[in-house]
């Protein structure tokens, strides 16, 4: 039997994007997890810091400090020092996956191998919710609003009921289809690059699970993983083809999107949305979490741009962004 261990808990956890234990928090179980285990390579001095994206990172995380520094001064409010420690966060899952994958006793391919077979054990286990909320409507939003405690997300798109124009998106153990079809895609590519074809049983199946979501950003992605896959065996015929495509699509193309579904409509007015906010501070920014400020005073639709380079711009400002980007 595998020995319980802190990385198999967070290999576990990972998926659980909302899941934690302080209800209404930000703290999920896996930024916990690899929290602790930061502390006890640290202390060890075990923890891999050799690659050159880290002093970058860090460089990212002391512009954000100044630019919340400066922000505070300005409106005096802290408000915003809470984004500082969940950027800070993030950067300690960075240095513990990096330090998990570099370390001696571990093999890398071991742990994508992990990620593949766990990634399939919550794709059935999402399959199951799913066919049983056929039945069970309720049981589908009791278990996503339980699993939904650090309430990052809104439910999104699920639906459990069935009608004439509407059918159910699977959501796995998260309120956001879209969400679980991102984490459905990279374990399909992790399976890729292990070797497992396309047309195996458990690439097959996680792709049905990854199509019941009826996620757009799932579908692309999965779309260009095939498109590339096809380009490794026929790279001219692809190639071709793709160029064709572009041409035609690019002489159909009609900049009137008025009629397009409201998803759509948002995520593009958010970009021009955006780029208005950036343009009045494109030096300090506007702080971090400036652009919820700016859509409240500004009477937008979104608090948020669908457009995360842009939305470090628009919040931390050009020095932030091209630490962040380029580096």
């Amino acid at each position: 039997m595998p020995k319980l261990t802190l990385p198999s808990l967070l290999m576990v956890s990972l998926p659980l994007i909302n899941f934690g234990p302080i209800p209404g928090g930000k703290l999920t179980f896996a930024h916990l997890i690899s929290f602790v285990m930061l502390v006890i390579w640290a202390i060890r001095g075990e923890l891999r810091l050799g690659h050159q994206s880290f002093m970058f990172g860090f460089g990212f995380l002391v512009l954000l400090a100044a630019n919340v520094l400066l922000g505070a001064i300005y409106t005096g409010s802290l408000d915003q020092v809470t984004q500082i420690l969940n950027y800070c966060f993030m950067m300690g899952v960075m240095i513990v996956a990096y330090t998990l994958a570099m370390r001696s006793n571990i093999s890398p391919i071991d742990l994508l191998e992990d990620y593949f077979c766990v990634g399939l054990v919550y794709a059935a286990v999402s399959l199951a919710m799913y066919v049983y909320g056929f039945f069970n409507q309720d049981f589908l939003y009791q278990i996503t609003d339980f699993l939904n405690i650090a309430n990052t997300f809104d439910r999104g798109g699920l639906s459990a009921e069935l009608t004439d124009t509407l059918l159910p998106r699977i959501s796995g153990l998260s309120p956001e289809p879209a969400f679980w079809s991102i984490y459905l895609c990279t374990v399909i590519a992790v399976g890729l690059m292990l070797g497992r074809k396309l047309w195996t049983a458990s690439m097959l199946f996680l792709a049905l699970v990854l199509l019941l979501t009826i996620a757009r950003t799932g579908m692309v992605v999965f779309f260009f993983m095939i498109l590339f896959q096809l380009y490794l065996h026929s790279p001219a015929t692809i190639a071709a083809l793709f160029g064709v495509a572009l041409i035609i699509i690019l002489l159909q193309i009609n900049l009137d999107y008025s009629e397009a579904d409201l998803s759509i409509i948002q995520r593009f007015d958010s970009l021009f949305d955006g780029w208005n906010a950036f343009i009045q501070a494109p030096i300090l920014g506007l702080g971090l979490g400036g652009f919820k400020q700016y859509s409240l005073a500004n009477n937008l639709d979104y608090p948020l741009i669908f457009n995360y380079y842009l939305q470090v711009a628009v919040e931390g400002g050009g020095g932030c962004f091209c630490r962040y980007y380029f580096f």
